[in-house]
């Protein structure tokens, strides 16, 4: 995962700006959260107020009008006055009051008797007959005393009705119809207005009609009547408000009812003008605070200058330092604690310089007795990393592989300066280490074998340096080793024919050929039998590995069924095993597995390895014995319950002569041997599995090889296996 890296210069800045900001923010949202319900309550109030005003001027217009209904029923209804009198005062009336358009006189039927009117505002007057009229029937077929018409338009001006009912006596009664000019009111309510967009409606609740309106946009006013804003400021009490969305666009209104004549005065507003102040306010401090963010960041990047360039000037230094070069200083004059710390870094590095110095002078010196003796050695010693680039060669390595001494050869790779033949044991001992290989580099003229091995170097801190592959010259080992077993064989083969005649005079003897024996003469002969039999046998082991690792050693492949083969041997072993009572299991999933090996080696195989899991296995316990068939190979195991094979001894369990210390049971420690060159001869593998306490297990694989009933012969040369057809 790659390490985040957020450099010292950007936090400077951030801090410096979440400073500087935070506050500012906190305090602007702060305000603006305040100020903006305070405002939006003030354009509120002012609303209200105004919706208020036209009300209470409409209240007073239609008031006034109640105030002179008592006076007009007095002179009307007096018998001491007379009418032509009372013609005159209505008249003085009617001219005092210009907002009254006519005072008429009905009788029950309806029909005007008396009609005073401002000649003003009525033009061509005339007697009318109200017999028909919806005010006129609903007023006198009711309790009501008072009732106002609907608003209607005669010559441009806006009048309105209001009849009254007045009883002489419980049988006789006339009405009063006061026309009423509403232009007056209107004039004045046209400049009541609230900023470029607000408007006043005043709404006849009872007919649906627009009475009054100043706004721009008729539709508007006229949308109004179907909305349900009017239901509720009906319905409403007191003075109220609503939003309401037209066209897209966000308005608000208030409103108050007139009660005595069911009028609703409504008062819209676009929003974004009625809250404008509150908009600006919010810009304003959205202006502030950009400013003073850029002012900030100005000062911030100014700040973190000063205080990071002193810091990447350390950080650069520490890099210069951290590379080996300790002779670097910095400038640093900040006056305050950096300036400070680079004097501080400074002696440091000085410090550090004269110890270097110091140490370079011993390391020279161990560099060079290092050198002196890793040259002065007998063996090649070569150091490389696991690349197989060379850190360091001696002259005796470069000797063994046929390389110039005089050349330099470090940081070259191996592989490209070695032989083809050589480059496989390398890439051996690189990839596993530890691993000995023995390395035949003889001429025709002289012998030169060398061991070969590879050890990892690591620091006291465990940490991997690369490997060091050391050249033994065991030249002189093989050759005593070759002379041994030369001496060996030749006194094993020249034992071999006495020892055959020896066995056959016993023969002859056991048969009483020379005369007939008694007990204890005949015991003595069939000891001296397995004697010879035992020293026979060994003498046979030994020229048996001789021919193969000579490569004299013929087999004869062909088909064999080694189900039968391991049964027949279990037959042969079968007294050996009873007599210990040890339980055999033979296991094998099909009832014939046949394949191309020669019978007679695989048969002496499976001999010698029943015959040590029976050695070594105590009595009443288990020998197993596996065999499988599989597309590619033949794959059989051996398994006892012994006391098993310590770890030590498991890698050299098949060299010739080995036996574990202190476990013989009287073998030549040939067997193994002789299992391990009979497998190989077949292209297989052999190899040893325990555990202390819980047995051995010895498992070979044999691989399927498709070959006619005819004689191979196996050539070992420096351990590797040629087949050669005969």
């Amino acid at each position: 995962m790659k390490k985040f890296y957020f450099p010292i210069y950007a936090k400077f800045i951030l801090i410096l700006l979440i400073l500087s900001t935070a506050p500012l923010i906190i305090i602007s949202f702060q305000t603006t959260r305040i100020l903006q319900p305070a405002l939006q309550t003030i354009y509120g109030e002012i609303h209200t107020k105004l919706v208020t005003n036209i009300a209470t001027k409409i209240q007073s217009y239609f008031f006034s009008l109640s105030q002179l209904l008592p006076f007009i029923e007095e002179i009307i209804s007096s018998y001491d006055i007379s009418w032509e009198n009372k013609q005159s005062i209505l008249q003085s009336l009617l001219d005092v009051n210009k907002n009254i358009v006519s005072i008429s006189i009905l009788d029950d039927s309806g029909k005007e008797k008396v009609k005073i009117y401002n000649p003003d505002l009525l033009e061509n007057p005339k007697l009318l007959n109200f017999a028909q009229d919806t005010n006129f029937n609903k007023i006198k077929n009711s309790n009501l005393k008072k009732l106002f018409g609907k608003i209607y338009t005669d010559n441009n001006i806006y009048k309105i009705d209001a009849f009254y009912k007045k009883e002489i006596n419980k049988t006789k009664q006339f009405y009063i119809l006061i026309s009423l000019t509403l232009n007056p009111m209107f004039e004045e309510f046209k400049e009541q207005r609230v900023g470029r967009t607000g408007f006043i409606n005043v709404i006849d609740a009872q007919h649906k009609t627009l009475i009054f309106t100043n706004a721009y946009d008729i539709k508007l006013s006229s949308s109004l009547l179907q909305h349900p804003i009017l239901n509720e400021a009906v319905k409403s009490v007191s003075i109220g408000s609503k939003e309401f969305l037209h066209n897209k666009i966000q308005y608000i209104a208030s409103y108050i009812t007139v009660p005595e004549i069911n009028w609703v005065i409504l008062l819209c507003q676009e929003k974004n003008e009625a809250y404008k102040s509150s908009i600006l306010l919010t810009q304003q401090i959205f202006r502030i605070i950009v400013l003073v963010l850029l002012i900030s960041i100005i000062i911030s990047f100014l700040i973190a200058t000063g205080i990071s360039k002193p810091i990447l000037k350390l950080v650069s230094a520490a890099k210069t330092v951290a590379l080996g070069n300790f002779n670097v200083t910095v400038e640093i004059k900040t006056y305050d604690e950096l300036e400070t710390l680079g004097e501080t870094f400074n002696h440091m590095a000085k410090k550090l310089n004269e110890y270097a110095e110091i140490q370079l002078d011993k390391l020279i010196a161990e560099k060079t007795k290092t050198e002196a003796i890793i040259f002065s050695i007998h063996d090649g010693i070569i150091l490389t990393n696991y690349n197989g680039d060379i850190l360091l060669i001696n002259n005796r390595a470069k000797e063994i592989l046929g390389l110039k001494s005089g050349e330099p050869l470090e940081n070259q790779n191996i592989f490209s300066l070695l032989d083809k033949k050589l480059q496989p044991v390398f890439e051996t001992i690189i990839k596993e280490p530890n691993k000995y290989i023995e390395l035949d580099l003889s001429t025709e003229n002289f012998s030169r074998i060398y061991q070969t091995s590879a050890v990892p170097v690591t620091t006291l801190k465990g940490e991997k340096i690369g490997l060091v592959s050391i050249l033994h010259d065991i030249t002189l080992e093989k050759e005593l080793d070759r002379l041994k077993d030369d001496f060996l064989h030749s006194i094993t083969h020249d034992l071999r024919n006495p020892m055959t005649s020896i066995r056959g005079f016993i023969k002859f003897l056991s048969d009483g050929t020379a005369g007939e024996l008694n007990e204890q003469q005949k015991k003595m002969l069939e000891i001296m039998d397995r004697a010879s039999y035992r020293l026979l046998g060994m003498i046979n082991d030994i020229l048996d590995i001789a021919k193969l690792e000579a490569g004299k050693m013929e087999l004869k492949i062909e088909p064999v069924d080694l189900v039968s083969l391991v049964k027949s041997v279990l037959e042969i072993a079968q007294p050996q095993y009873e007599r210990k009572k040890i339980n055999v299991k033979f296991i094998t999933q099909k009832p014939q597995v046949y394949a191309n090996v020669d019978g007679r080696l695989i048969e002496r195989v499976y001999t010698n390895l029943l015959g040590n899991a029976i050695k070594f296995t105590p009595e009443e316990g288990t020998i197993t014995i596996y065999l499988e068939e599989t597309d590619e190979k033949i794959f059989s195991y051996v398994q006892d319950t012994g006391e098993g094979i310590p770890p030590e001894y498991i890698n050299t369990i098949f060299e010739k002569f080995a036996q574990v210390k202190n476990k013989s049971k009287g073998g030549t420690g040939l067997g193994l041997t002789i299992c391990k060159y009979v497998i190989e001869a077949h292209k297989g593998k052999i190899w040893a599995e325990s555990e202390l306490g819980k047995g051995a297990k010895f498992s070979f694989f044999i691989p399927k090889i498709n070959v006619s009933n005819e004689q191979q012969k196996i050539l070992l040369q420096n351990n590797s296996i040629k087949i050669t057809t005969v």
